[in-house]
Protein backbone atom coordinates (compact mmCIF):
# COMPACT_ATOMS: atom_id res chain seq x y z
CA UNK A 1 0.00 0.00 0.00
CA UNK A 2 2.74 2.57 0.82
CA UNK A 3 4.43 1.72 -2.83
CA UNK A 4 1.38 2.44 -4.34
CA UNK A 5 0.93 5.77 -2.56
CA UNK A 6 4.57 6.96 -3.37
CA UNK A 7 3.70 5.83 -6.77
CA UNK A 8 0.84 7.77 -7.09
CA UNK A 9 2.21 10.92 -5.42
CA UNK A 10 5.19 10.81 -8.37
CA UNK A 11 2.57 10.69 -11.34
CA UNK A 12 0.28 13.29 -9.31
CA UNK A 13 3.45 15.66 -8.62
CA UNK A 14 4.59 14.34 -12.74
CA UNK A 15 1.26 15.83 -13.84
CA UNK A 16 1.46 19.03 -11.92
CA UNK A 17 4.62 20.18 -13.37
CA UNK A 18 3.52 19.07 -17.50
CA UNK A 19 0.06 20.95 -16.66
CA UNK A 20 2.44 23.96 -15.42
CA UNK A 21 5.35 23.41 -18.13
CA UNK A 22 2.62 23.50 -20.82
CA UNK A 23 0.88 26.61 -19.97
CA UNK A 24 3.49 28.78 -21.66
CA UNK A 25 6.36 27.60 -23.58
CA UNK A 26 9.17 30.01 -23.15
CA UNK A 27 11.87 31.31 -25.76
CA UNK A 28 14.85 33.34 -24.64
CA UNK A 29 16.83 35.04 -26.77
CA UNK A 30 19.65 38.29 -26.18
CA UNK A 31 22.74 39.91 -26.23
CA UNK A 32 25.51 40.98 -24.34
CA UNK A 33 28.55 42.74 -25.62
CA UNK A 34 31.65 45.23 -24.25
CA UNK A 35 33.75 47.04 -26.36
CA UNK A 36 36.96 49.01 -25.77
CA UNK A 37 37.85 52.19 -27.81
CA UNK A 38 40.34 54.78 -27.73
CA UNK A 39 39.88 58.23 -29.60
CA UNK A 40 42.64 60.10 -30.16
CA UNK A 41 41.30 63.88 -30.92
CA UNK A 42 37.65 64.23 -30.60
CA UNK A 43 37.73 68.19 -30.93
CA UNK A 44 39.53 67.99 -33.91
CA UNK A 45 42.08 70.54 -32.95
CA UNK A 46 45.63 71.22 -34.26
CA UNK A 47 47.65 70.83 -31.36
CA UNK A 48 49.57 68.80 -29.22
CA UNK A 49 47.38 68.55 -26.39
CA UNK A 50 44.44 66.62 -27.87
CA UNK A 51 40.98 65.80 -26.83
CA UNK A 52 41.78 62.07 -26.26
CA UNK A 53 39.49 59.34 -24.91
CA UNK A 54 39.64 55.72 -24.06
CA UNK A 55 36.78 54.05 -22.20
CA UNK A 56 34.70 50.71 -21.97
CA UNK A 57 30.99 50.18 -22.31
CA UNK A 58 29.16 47.46 -21.95
CA UNK A 59 25.47 46.43 -22.38
CA UNK A 60 23.00 43.04 -21.15
CA UNK A 61 20.11 42.68 -23.32
CA UNK A 62 16.87 39.90 -22.79
CA UNK A 63 14.08 38.98 -24.83
CA UNK A 64 11.26 36.40 -23.82
CA UNK A 65 8.68 35.26 -25.58
CA UNK A 66 6.04 33.76 -23.92
CA UNK A 67 4.25 31.36 -25.95
CA UNK A 68 0.32 30.98 -24.20
CA UNK A 69 -1.35 29.14 -26.81
CA UNK A 70 -1.40 28.85 -30.71
CA UNK A 71 -1.38 32.11 -32.41
CA UNK A 72 -1.27 34.13 -28.62
CA UNK A 73 1.88 35.18 -26.98
CA UNK A 74 3.53 37.74 -24.93
CA UNK A 75 6.86 39.03 -25.58
CA UNK A 76 9.15 41.28 -23.21
CA UNK A 77 12.27 42.91 -23.18
CA UNK A 78 14.79 44.86 -21.19
CA UNK A 79 18.38 46.50 -21.23
CA UNK A 80 20.00 45.90 -18.19
CA UNK A 81 24.10 47.31 -16.77
CA UNK A 82 23.94 49.69 -19.95
CA UNK A 83 27.24 51.60 -18.85
CA UNK A 84 30.92 52.31 -19.02
CA UNK A 85 33.30 49.75 -16.83
CA UNK A 86 33.74 51.72 -13.60
CA UNK A 87 32.22 54.81 -14.52
CA UNK A 88 29.52 56.34 -12.02
CA UNK A 89 26.66 55.17 -10.34
CA UNK A 90 22.62 56.55 -10.96
CA UNK A 91 22.13 58.53 -7.62
CA UNK A 92 20.19 61.52 -6.33
CA UNK A 93 21.55 64.44 -4.80
CA UNK A 94 24.75 64.74 -3.17
CA UNK A 95 24.51 60.99 -1.95
CA UNK A 96 27.59 58.79 -3.02
CA UNK A 97 27.07 55.79 -4.63
CA UNK A 98 29.81 53.24 -3.43
CA UNK A 99 27.72 50.07 -4.63
CA UNK A 100 30.17 49.38 -7.69
CA UNK A 101 32.41 52.35 -9.13
CA UNK A 102 32.32 54.38 -5.60
CA UNK A 103 31.73 57.82 -7.58
CA UNK A 104 29.27 60.03 -7.03
CA UNK A 105 26.97 60.70 -9.75
CA UNK A 106 27.77 64.52 -11.04
CA UNK A 107 24.36 65.05 -12.95
CA UNK A 108 24.80 61.89 -15.71
CA UNK A 109 21.95 59.10 -15.79
CA UNK A 110 23.01 55.90 -16.43
CA UNK A 111 21.23 52.52 -17.28
CA UNK A 112 22.56 51.15 -14.17
CA UNK A 113 19.31 48.51 -13.46
CA UNK A 114 17.21 46.89 -15.41
CA UNK A 115 15.23 49.25 -18.19
CA UNK A 116 11.94 47.82 -19.61
CA UNK A 117 11.45 48.26 -23.16
CA UNK A 118 9.27 45.96 -24.69
CA UNK A 119 5.73 44.30 -23.61
CA UNK A 120 3.73 43.62 -25.61
CA UNK A 121 0.64 40.77 -26.72
CA UNK A 122 0.61 39.36 -30.15
CA UNK A 123 -2.79 37.48 -30.94
CA UNK A 124 -3.96 35.94 -34.52
CA UNK A 125 -7.39 36.05 -35.33
CA UNK A 126 -9.66 35.34 -38.49
CA UNK A 127 -9.27 38.77 -39.69
CA UNK A 128 -5.36 39.20 -38.98
CA UNK A 129 -3.05 39.77 -36.48
CA UNK A 130 -2.74 41.71 -33.73
CA UNK A 131 -0.18 43.43 -31.36
CA UNK A 132 -0.29 45.52 -28.77
CA UNK A 133 1.99 47.50 -26.18
CA UNK A 134 5.15 49.14 -25.85
CA UNK A 135 7.14 47.42 -28.77
CA UNK A 136 9.94 48.06 -31.49
CA UNK A 137 9.31 51.48 -33.66
CA UNK A 138 10.92 53.74 -35.89
CA UNK A 139 12.21 50.54 -37.93
CA UNK A 140 11.06 50.27 -41.46
CA UNK A 141 12.64 48.84 -44.93
CA UNK A 142 15.76 49.08 -45.02
CA UNK A 143 18.33 50.42 -41.88
CA UNK A 144 18.27 53.69 -43.49
CA UNK A 145 16.20 56.26 -41.51
CA UNK A 146 15.43 53.72 -38.78
CA UNK A 147 15.94 54.82 -35.07
CA UNK A 148 15.82 51.69 -33.36
CA UNK A 149 13.83 52.26 -29.98
CA UNK A 150 10.41 51.17 -28.46
CA UNK A 151 6.84 52.97 -28.32
CA UNK A 152 3.22 52.32 -27.17
CA UNK A 153 1.42 51.68 -30.18
CA UNK A 154 -1.35 49.18 -31.73
CA UNK A 155 -0.80 47.19 -34.90
CA UNK A 156 -2.74 45.42 -37.20
CA UNK A 157 -1.41 43.04 -39.87
CA UNK A 158 -3.49 40.80 -42.72
CA UNK A 159 -1.94 38.82 -45.24
CA UNK A 160 -3.02 38.83 -49.08
CA UNK A 161 -0.75 36.14 -50.74
CA UNK A 162 2.91 37.94 -51.04
CA UNK A 163 1.31 41.24 -49.91
CA UNK A 164 0.88 42.06 -46.59
CA UNK A 165 -1.15 44.91 -45.14
CA UNK A 166 -0.49 47.21 -42.36
CA UNK A 167 -2.74 49.57 -39.98
CA UNK A 168 -0.48 51.12 -36.76
CA UNK A 169 -1.18 53.74 -34.33
CA UNK A 170 1.81 54.98 -31.82
CA UNK A 171 0.97 57.26 -28.65
CA UNK A 172 4.28 59.44 -29.43
CA UNK A 173 3.63 61.73 -25.62
CA UNK A 174 0.66 62.22 -23.40
CA UNK A 175 0.06 64.90 -21.54
CA UNK A 176 -3.50 64.60 -20.20
CA UNK A 177 -2.36 63.58 -16.75
CA UNK A 178 1.66 63.94 -16.15
CA UNK A 179 4.69 65.82 -16.26
CA UNK A 180 4.21 68.34 -19.11
CA UNK A 181 6.68 67.98 -21.96
CA UNK A 182 10.21 69.35 -21.18
CA UNK A 183 9.71 71.98 -24.58
CA UNK A 184 10.72 74.86 -25.07
CA UNK A 185 13.89 73.89 -22.65
CA UNK A 186 13.05 75.91 -19.47
CA UNK A 187 9.24 74.36 -19.09
CA UNK A 188 9.48 71.92 -16.41
CA UNK A 189 6.67 71.98 -14.22
CA UNK A 190 4.64 69.04 -12.79
CA UNK A 191 1.22 70.18 -13.22
CA UNK A 192 -0.51 68.58 -16.04
CA UNK A 193 -1.95 69.95 -18.86
CA UNK A 194 -4.99 71.79 -19.18
CA UNK A 195 -6.27 71.04 -22.40
CA UNK A 196 -6.73 67.34 -23.44
CA UNK A 197 -5.40 68.34 -27.18
CA UNK A 198 -1.63 67.91 -26.09
CA UNK A 199 -0.69 64.96 -27.16
CA UNK A 200 1.84 63.50 -29.83
CA UNK A 201 -0.05 60.71 -32.03
CA UNK A 202 1.44 58.77 -35.14
CA UNK A 203 -0.46 57.07 -37.43
CA UNK A 204 0.58 54.85 -40.49
CA UNK A 205 -0.21 52.78 -43.26
CA UNK A 206 1.92 50.34 -44.92
CA UNK A 207 2.44 47.24 -47.15
CA UNK A 208 5.18 44.59 -48.07
CA UNK A 209 5.21 42.38 -51.26
CA UNK A 210 7.29 39.28 -50.92
CA UNK A 211 8.72 37.98 -53.88
CA UNK A 212 11.45 35.16 -55.18
CA UNK A 213 14.56 36.42 -53.88
CA UNK A 214 13.31 39.76 -51.93
CA UNK A 215 10.80 42.25 -51.08
CA UNK A 216 9.25 45.95 -51.53
CA UNK A 217 7.31 48.17 -49.21
CA UNK A 218 5.58 51.21 -48.97
CA UNK A 219 4.68 53.07 -45.99
CA UNK A 220 2.75 56.40 -45.51
CA UNK A 221 2.77 58.38 -41.88
CA UNK A 222 1.42 61.31 -40.07
CA UNK A 223 2.61 62.84 -37.28
CA UNK A 224 0.69 65.12 -35.36
CA UNK A 225 2.03 66.75 -32.03
CA UNK A 226 0.00 69.21 -30.02
CA UNK A 227 2.53 69.53 -26.88
CA UNK A 228 3.85 71.94 -28.77
CA UNK A 229 0.52 74.42 -27.78
CA UNK A 230 1.89 74.43 -23.80
CA UNK A 231 3.80 77.43 -23.19
CA UNK A 232 1.56 80.41 -24.70
CA UNK A 233 0.93 81.75 -20.78
CA UNK A 234 4.50 81.20 -19.55
CA UNK A 235 4.03 78.37 -18.20
CA UNK A 236 6.21 77.07 -14.81
CA UNK A 237 7.62 80.38 -14.82
CA UNK A 238 9.14 80.45 -18.57
CA UNK A 239 8.81 83.58 -21.08
CA UNK A 240 5.67 83.09 -23.36
CA UNK A 241 6.17 81.57 -26.74
CA UNK A 242 3.63 81.31 -29.78
CA UNK A 243 1.96 78.34 -29.68
CA UNK A 244 1.68 76.13 -32.69
CA UNK A 245 1.68 72.10 -33.49
CA UNK A 246 3.54 70.21 -36.21
CA UNK A 247 1.90 68.38 -38.62
CA UNK A 248 4.32 65.82 -40.77
CA UNK A 249 3.75 63.41 -43.37
CA UNK A 250 6.44 61.00 -44.28
CA UNK A 251 6.54 58.58 -47.84
CA UNK A 252 9.14 56.16 -47.89
CA UNK A 253 9.23 52.84 -50.29
CA UNK A 254 11.59 50.75 -50.10
CA UNK A 255 13.43 47.42 -51.74
CA UNK A 256 15.22 44.14 -51.45
CA UNK A 257 16.54 41.91 -53.86
CA UNK A 258 19.02 39.20 -54.43
CA UNK A 259 20.37 37.97 -58.12
CA UNK A 260 22.70 35.17 -58.10
CA UNK A 261 25.95 36.69 -56.61
CA UNK A 262 24.61 40.54 -56.05
CA UNK A 263 22.32 42.00 -53.36
CA UNK A 264 21.22 45.62 -53.39
CA UNK A 265 18.80 47.61 -51.18
CA UNK A 266 17.58 50.85 -51.30
CA UNK A 267 15.13 52.93 -49.72
CA UNK A 268 13.71 56.67 -50.47
CA UNK A 269 12.12 59.06 -47.60
CA UNK A 270 9.69 62.23 -48.78
CA UNK A 271 8.70 64.36 -46.00
CA UNK A 272 6.25 67.44 -46.36
CA UNK A 273 4.04 69.32 -44.30
CA UNK A 274 4.44 71.98 -41.39
CA UNK A 275 7.16 71.61 -38.27
CA UNK A 276 5.34 74.51 -37.32
CA UNK A 277 2.08 75.18 -37.63
CA UNK A 278 1.00 78.50 -35.37
CA UNK A 279 -2.14 79.27 -33.50
CA UNK A 280 -3.07 82.39 -32.15
CA UNK A 281 -2.09 83.48 -28.91
CA UNK A 282 -3.50 86.19 -25.91
CA UNK A 283 0.09 86.78 -25.20
CA UNK A 284 1.98 86.42 -28.30
CA UNK A 285 1.57 87.66 -31.73
CA UNK A 286 0.78 84.62 -33.77
CA UNK A 287 4.49 84.31 -36.20
CA UNK A 288 4.57 82.52 -40.02
CA UNK A 289 4.33 78.70 -40.18
CA UNK A 290 7.29 77.15 -41.37
CA UNK A 291 6.97 74.33 -43.80
CA UNK A 292 8.71 70.93 -43.71
CA UNK A 293 10.55 69.65 -46.82
CA UNK A 294 12.91 66.92 -46.51
CA UNK A 295 14.36 63.88 -48.71
CA UNK A 296 16.78 61.43 -48.19
CA UNK A 297 17.82 58.45 -49.92
CA UNK A 298 20.26 55.40 -49.94
CA UNK A 299 21.17 52.61 -51.90
CA UNK A 300 23.77 49.37 -51.15
CA UNK A 301 25.11 47.00 -53.25
CA UNK A 302 27.09 44.29 -52.82
CA UNK A 303 28.98 41.74 -55.77
CA UNK A 304 30.21 38.32 -53.69
CA UNK A 305 33.13 36.76 -55.31
CA UNK A 306 33.54 33.13 -53.52
CA UNK A 307 34.76 33.81 -50.49
CA UNK A 308 35.57 37.93 -50.99
CA UNK A 309 32.95 40.47 -52.16
CA UNK A 310 33.29 44.20 -53.05
CA UNK A 311 30.50 46.86 -52.53
CA UNK A 312 29.20 50.01 -52.45
CA UNK A 313 26.58 52.36 -50.65
CA UNK A 314 25.33 55.86 -51.05
CA UNK A 315 23.26 57.73 -48.34
CA UNK A 316 21.83 61.16 -48.83
CA UNK A 317 19.57 63.17 -45.75
CA UNK A 318 18.94 66.88 -46.36
CA UNK A 319 19.38 69.71 -44.54
CA UNK A 320 19.50 73.13 -43.84
CA UNK A 321 21.76 75.98 -44.43
CA UNK A 322 21.03 78.37 -41.85
CA UNK A 323 21.82 78.42 -37.59
CA UNK A 324 18.26 78.22 -35.07
CA UNK A 325 16.10 81.18 -34.90
CA UNK A 326 15.06 83.37 -32.35
CA UNK A 327 13.03 82.21 -29.41
CA UNK A 328 10.05 80.45 -30.01
CA UNK A 329 11.48 79.30 -33.26
CA UNK A 330 11.54 75.22 -32.91
CA UNK A 331 13.32 74.79 -36.04
CA UNK A 332 16.92 75.12 -37.40
CA UNK A 333 15.67 76.08 -41.16
CA UNK A 334 17.21 77.09 -44.28
CA UNK A 335 17.34 80.81 -44.89
CA UNK A 336 14.13 80.68 -47.59
CA UNK A 337 11.94 80.16 -43.92
CA UNK A 338 11.45 76.21 -44.56
CA UNK A 339 12.94 73.50 -42.38
CA UNK A 340 14.63 71.35 -45.16
CA UNK A 341 15.94 68.62 -42.53
CA UNK A 342 16.12 65.01 -43.60
CA UNK A 343 15.62 61.46 -42.02
CA UNK A 344 17.41 60.77 -38.95
CA UNK A 345 19.15 57.41 -38.66
CA UNK A 346 20.68 56.31 -35.45
CA UNK A 347 22.07 52.32 -34.75
CA UNK A 348 21.31 50.44 -37.48
CA UNK A 349 22.75 52.21 -40.11
CA UNK A 350 26.26 52.27 -39.13
CA UNK A 351 28.17 53.08 -42.43
CA UNK A 352 31.93 54.10 -40.54
CA UNK A 353 33.78 52.52 -37.83
CA UNK A 354 33.47 56.14 -35.46
CA UNK A 355 32.73 59.11 -37.35
CA UNK A 356 28.89 58.50 -38.32
CA UNK A 357 28.27 55.53 -35.67
CA UNK A 358 25.11 56.55 -33.55
CA UNK A 359 26.36 54.46 -31.13
CA UNK A 360 28.97 56.83 -29.75
CA UNK A 361 26.16 58.59 -28.18
CA UNK A 362 25.58 56.17 -25.64
CA UNK A 363 29.38 55.50 -25.33
CA UNK A 364 30.27 59.03 -24.70
CA UNK A 365 27.35 59.42 -22.74
CA UNK A 366 25.22 61.99 -25.28
CA UNK A 367 28.30 63.73 -26.39
CA UNK A 368 28.72 61.87 -30.29
CA UNK A 369 31.42 62.18 -32.62
CA UNK A 370 31.69 66.22 -33.53
CA UNK A 371 28.61 66.60 -32.33
CA UNK A 372 30.05 69.07 -30.11
CA UNK A 373 31.18 72.88 -30.61
CA UNK A 374 34.67 72.98 -31.93
CA UNK A 375 37.28 74.24 -29.30
CA UNK A 376 38.28 77.69 -31.03
CA UNK A 377 37.60 76.10 -34.54
CA UNK A 378 34.93 78.11 -35.49
CA UNK A 379 32.77 77.60 -32.41
CA UNK A 380 29.49 76.17 -33.73
CA UNK A 381 31.28 73.31 -36.23
CA UNK A 382 29.18 70.57 -35.75
CA UNK A 383 28.66 67.32 -37.14
CA UNK A 384 25.78 64.76 -35.81
CA UNK A 385 25.58 60.96 -35.53
CA UNK A 386 22.09 61.15 -36.61
CA UNK A 387 23.65 61.69 -40.24
CA UNK A 388 21.68 64.37 -41.37
CA UNK A 389 22.67 66.81 -43.91
CA UNK A 390 24.71 64.50 -45.29
CA UNK A 391 26.00 63.20 -48.50
CA UNK A 392 27.98 59.94 -47.91
CA UNK A 393 29.68 57.79 -50.66
CA UNK A 394 31.14 54.39 -49.29
CA UNK A 395 33.12 51.53 -50.90
CA UNK A 396 34.43 48.54 -49.17
CA UNK A 397 35.71 45.28 -49.93
CA UNK A 398 36.42 41.95 -47.83
CA UNK A 399 37.36 38.43 -47.40
CA UNK A 400 36.58 35.41 -45.49
CA UNK A 401 40.00 33.73 -45.26
CA UNK A 402 37.84 30.89 -43.15
CA UNK A 403 33.99 30.71 -42.30
CA UNK A 404 35.39 31.99 -38.82
CA UNK A 405 38.12 34.91 -39.61
CA UNK A 406 37.07 38.01 -41.72
CA UNK A 407 39.19 41.21 -43.22
CA UNK A 408 36.98 44.21 -44.35
CA UNK A 409 38.13 47.57 -45.42
CA UNK A 410 36.18 50.75 -46.31
CA UNK A 411 36.71 54.13 -47.78
CA UNK A 412 33.92 56.56 -46.82
CA UNK A 413 33.71 60.36 -48.00
CA UNK A 414 31.32 62.68 -46.09
CA UNK A 415 30.36 66.10 -47.18
CA UNK A 416 27.31 68.03 -46.20
CA UNK A 417 24.19 68.76 -48.19
CA UNK A 418 24.29 71.93 -47.19
CA UNK A 419 26.74 74.32 -45.35
CA UNK A 420 25.49 77.10 -42.94
CA UNK A 421 26.14 80.50 -44.24
CA UNK A 422 29.64 81.37 -44.00
CA UNK A 423 31.27 78.53 -44.03
CA UNK A 424 33.97 77.89 -47.12
CA UNK A 425 33.41 74.04 -47.45
CA UNK A 426 30.62 71.12 -47.12
CA UNK A 427 33.70 68.54 -46.45
CA UNK A 428 33.55 66.47 -43.30
CA UNK A 429 36.48 64.57 -44.60
CA UNK A 430 37.61 61.38 -45.37
CA UNK A 431 37.30 58.17 -43.43
CA UNK A 432 39.76 54.99 -43.80
CA UNK A 433 38.77 52.09 -41.63
CA UNK A 434 40.24 47.99 -41.25
CA UNK A 435 38.41 45.76 -39.13
CA UNK A 436 39.28 42.21 -38.28
CA UNK A 437 36.47 39.81 -37.50
CA UNK A 438 36.88 36.45 -35.29
CA UNK A 439 34.31 33.95 -34.48
CA UNK A 440 35.66 32.10 -31.29
CA UNK A 441 31.97 29.92 -31.48
CA UNK A 442 29.06 30.37 -33.85
CA UNK A 443 27.62 32.61 -31.03
CA UNK A 444 30.59 34.64 -30.30
CA UNK A 445 32.71 37.09 -31.92
CA UNK A 446 35.26 39.04 -31.58
CA UNK A 447 36.08 42.41 -33.71
CA UNK A 448 39.27 44.61 -33.72
CA UNK A 449 38.88 47.62 -35.70
CA UNK A 450 40.91 51.15 -36.48
CA UNK A 451 39.95 54.19 -37.94
CA UNK A 452 41.48 57.11 -39.33
CA UNK A 453 39.85 60.74 -40.11
CA UNK A 454 40.99 63.21 -42.38
CA UNK A 455 38.85 65.67 -41.22
CA UNK A 456 37.38 68.25 -44.31
CA UNK A 457 37.26 71.76 -43.91
CA UNK A 458 33.67 72.26 -42.87
CA UNK A 459 35.30 72.19 -39.02
CA UNK A 460 37.26 75.25 -40.28
CA UNK A 461 34.10 77.08 -39.81
CA UNK A 462 33.73 80.85 -41.12
CA UNK A 463 36.57 81.35 -39.09
CA UNK A 464 39.22 79.27 -41.31
CA UNK A 465 41.14 78.15 -38.21
CA UNK A 466 43.19 75.57 -38.41
CA UNK A 467 41.89 71.85 -37.37
CA UNK A 468 43.50 68.19 -37.08
CA UNK A 469 42.62 65.05 -38.28
CA UNK A 470 41.78 62.06 -35.51
CA UNK A 471 42.05 58.24 -35.53
CA UNK A 472 40.19 55.27 -33.38
CA UNK A 473 41.44 52.06 -32.37
CA UNK A 474 38.34 49.90 -31.33
CA UNK A 475 37.91 46.06 -29.97
CA UNK A 476 34.84 44.44 -29.33
CA UNK A 477 33.56 41.07 -27.64
CA UNK A 478 29.47 40.39 -28.99
CA UNK A 479 27.85 37.30 -27.86
CA UNK A 480 24.14 36.53 -29.56
CA UNK A 481 22.11 33.88 -28.18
Amino acid sequence: MKKLLVVLLSLGLLVAFSMTASAADVKFSGQYYVVGWYESNRALQNTDNATSRHAFWTRTRIQTVFQVAEGLSFTTRFDAFEKQWGAMNRTSGSTQDKSNSGVQNSGVTLQENIEMEYGFVTFKTKIGQFQIGYQATDEWGTVFADIPGSRPRAMYSVPFGPLTILGIYEKVVSNDTGTQINYPANVNSVTPSLRSDADGDRYMVAGIYNFTGGNAGLLVRYDTYAFTRLNDQGIGGAAATSPFRTQIYTLAPYFKATVGPVYVEGEFIYITGKTAKYESSNVVAQAADIDKEGYGGYVNAKYSIGPAYVGAQFGYSSGNDAAPGTSGNPAVKSSDGKDKSGPISTTSWVPTLFFANHNFTSWTYGTPYGSQNIAGQGGTATYSTQKQNLVLYNAYAGYNVTPRLNFETAITSLNADKQPTGYTSKSYGTELDLKCTYKIFDNLTYMVGTGYMWTGDYFKGATNASIGNDYVVMNQLTLNF
